[in-house]
């Protein structure tokens, strides 16, 4: 993960808009509903965007809405899962593509290594 990044919490969404898993990574556990509130609210943005461009193209959405002390962002794999990733909002500027490979790597297999 790119250094600057702070990742406060990662949410998988099935198809069907059900959540699959909500996880926090922030410090204190009483703010983890905040996150299924976030997880919950991405989907009217990141159905919105789906319905706007038609047939999408790209699979990360972009950043979804920003709120108090977070940031959300959106991505959406081949198979409809929806990814919503939430960062801390900093004085530093998040690159795209920081984000991108923050949602790729956080939902594509690890290679089987055999034992020998």
């Amino acid at each position: 993960m790119a250094p600057n990044l702070r990742l406060n919490a990662v949410a998988f969404i099935s198809p069907q808009n059900h959540p699959i898993l909500i996880q926090t990574f922030a410090k204190q556990d009483e703010h983890s509903i905040k996150y299924h509130y976030i997880a919950h609210t991405s989907l009217d943005v990141i159905e919105e965007r789906v319905n706007a461009a038609g047939k999408p193209t790209d699979c990360y959405l972009g950043l979804l809405y920003a709120m108090e002390d977070v940031a959300v962002y959106g991505y959406i794999t081949p198979l409809k899962v929806k990814i919503v990733i939430a960062i801390a909002l900093s004085d530093s500027v998040v690159k795209d593509m920081e984000v991108v490979m923050v949602s790729q790597n956080s939902f594509q297999p690890q290679p089987f290594e055999p034992t020998v």
